[in-house]
């Protein structure tokens, strides 16, 4: 219900001299004339009217059927309540009569009036359905002059008129939208870029402030992004306003709320999830505060990050939008963005025996089986690119190869439940007791099953690797970190070698191709 001061200022060019001015406000629906608000102003030609309240009679307010408030101000009858006439003469006009006025000869200055009054924003409309004067609703205010052309030597009526007409409109203030990421597994502490990895649980903030607390058919609804989120997680909203963090699968208020407590009470939203279009709405209906309080809806929910796969370091941008209005509707947006970090991981093999130079990373040297580790020195993201390529050519049946397949992590999260496979060819035969698995540091790593298994159904490391870090306790860890770095530590990568001998069967000019394969791979447990 603020009080509105609305202006109303008026000249006369200095060439002309007018009566019967009036001036004509229309008041909008939704806004009250305040009685005994209006005031006149004038500078006039030769006298000055100061500013004071202007008699009752002449002004005539007329409540309109459409809504809207007529104010007819008859400044002339006011100029004659005040003991002067009712005429309003141009600066360059002589008030003794100028039939030709020359501001060179005469010049009073600027000929103005204005005239100011006050009116209320009502809780309600007058002529609309609903009738509710709520937030974003726009009032509007038109005003038009009137006057009688005089001839400026006699003053006499000339038969003319003229008119001119102005507007201001007010829009009630809008609500404000924001959301953010407001926590990361439980911790408030986030980095900048907010990051996530698959498992982790997602707590957001939406709030949204009501200058006032009027509105209709209010309903908040959240897009989250796929494959990132499930929103067929989200099946709890608590209506007990809390500081703590929810679990994954409740939406809760949060502690700066302040929608609910109040006289009448707000009925408790009703949340509502679309699988389709992964998304959630909470529907708040219609209220009207006849006290038009400032209050605050504040929401905190909680999601898990799905193990979906998905590319490494993207962007995922995740929009809510509220939607409230029945005179008007009112729209607003706000997104939060979040990168999520996914494993990567990329398999390469070759032939390592020490008689092929260039094979091995610098400063990386094999060691015979039944030794394991095989490799001695550390294999990292930045020197593995120089090694593990190598093909052998000019072999011989019974010769001994040893090979080494090398998967590594370039990805910026942990993988699990990594599992690799090896086809030899036909003329190949594999050494047992020599497969060695290790990690870049030279530590070994364990696996499932038998070391034959790699040669039919693959065989899976063992989650934890042996120098795994905390960060997920996979078997290798990310080879970036959360701002994109390559880690160099080596433990983002595993080494599988293996010897394996030609048989007798083999035949001159023949190609025997190894092929090893990345089956399997997870971003959680």
């Amino acid at each position: 219900m603020d009080t509105l001061i609305y202006s109303l200022t008026f000249q006369v060019s200095d060439f002309f001299a007018f009566n019967n001015v009036v001036v004509t406000d229309s008041l909008g629906d939704g806004l009250v004339f305040l009685p005994n608000s209006a005031r006149l102003q004038i500078n006039g030609n030769g006298y000055i009217l100061s500013s004071a309240t202007i008699n009752n009679s002449n002004i005539i307010t007329t409540a309109n059927a459409n809504g809207t408030t007529s104010l007819v101000f008859n400044v002339s009858a006011e100029q004659v309540t005040r003991g002067q006439t009712a005429q309003l003469i141009g600066g360059c006009v002589d008030p003794a009569g100028s039939a030709a006025p020359d501001c060179s000869s005469y010049n009073d200055g600027l000929t103005q009036g204005v005239i100011t009054f006050q009116a209320v924003i009502s809780n309600a409309f007058r002529n609309r359905t609903p009738a509710l004067v709520e937030l974003g609703d726009t009032l509007t205010n038109t005003v038009n002059i009137r006057g009688a052309v005089l001839n400026t030597g006699t003053f006499a009526p000339t038969g003319n008129s003229a008119t001119d007409s102005s507007s201001a409109n007010v829009t009630i203030v809008q609500p404000n939208l924001q959301k953010v990421v407001y926590a990361i597994n439980g911790s408030t502490t986030l980095p900048s870029p907010v990051v996530m990895r698959p498992g982790d649980r997602v707590t957001y903030r939406v709030t949204y402030q009501l200058p006032s607390t009027d509105y209709s058919n209010l309903a908040l609804t959240d897009f989250l992004p796929l494959p990132a989120f499930n929103i067929t997680e989200l099946t709890t909203f608590t209506s007990t306003p809390t500081s703590t963090i929810p679990p994954a699968g409740v939406m809760q208020y949060g502690p700066s709320n302040t929608i609910t407590g109040t006289s009448p009470a707000i009925t408790t939203p009703t949340l509502s999830i679309t699988a389709t279009s992964n998304s959630w709405r909470l529907d708040f209906g219609t209220y009207n505060d006849s006290a038009n309080q400032n209050r605050r809806i504040d929401l905190l929910f909680t999601v898990t990050t799905t193990d979906q796969p998905f590319a490494d370091r993207l962007m995922f941008s995740n929009l809510v939008n509220s939607v409230q209005g029945s005179s008007s509707a009112i729209e607003a947006n706000s997104i939060a963005q979040i990168r999520l970090l996914e494993p990567a991981l990329n398999i390469r093999k070759g032939v390592v025996s020490n008689s092929l130079a260039g094979s091995l990373p610098p400063s990386v040297s094999l060691l015979s089986a039944p030794s394991c580790a095989r490799l001695s020195g550390t294999v990292n993201s930045s020197n593995v690119i120089s090694g593990f390529s190598a093909n052998l050519s000019l072999a011989d049946a019974a010769d001994r190869v040893t090979f080494a397949i090398v998967v590594e992590n370039t990805g910026s999260s942990t993988a699990f439940d990594v599992t690799v496979s090896d086809t030899l060819p036909s003329n190949m035969t594999f050494v047992p007791g020599t497969l060695c698995v290790q990690d870049g540091t030279g530590a070994s790593m364990t696996y499932s099953g038998a070391e034959a298994n790699l040669f039919t159904q693959g065989i899976t490391l063992t989650d934890p690797g042996p120098t795994s870090s905390t960060l997920g306790l996979g078997s290798l860890d990310p080879g970036r970190d959360s701002a994109g770095t390559v880690i160099t530590n080596g433990r983002n990568i595993a080494i599988f070698v293996f010897d394996a001998t030609l048989n007798n069967t083999v035949r001159p000019s023949q190609t025997l191709t190894n092929v090893a394969g990345l089956l399997n791979y997870a971003a959680i447990d």
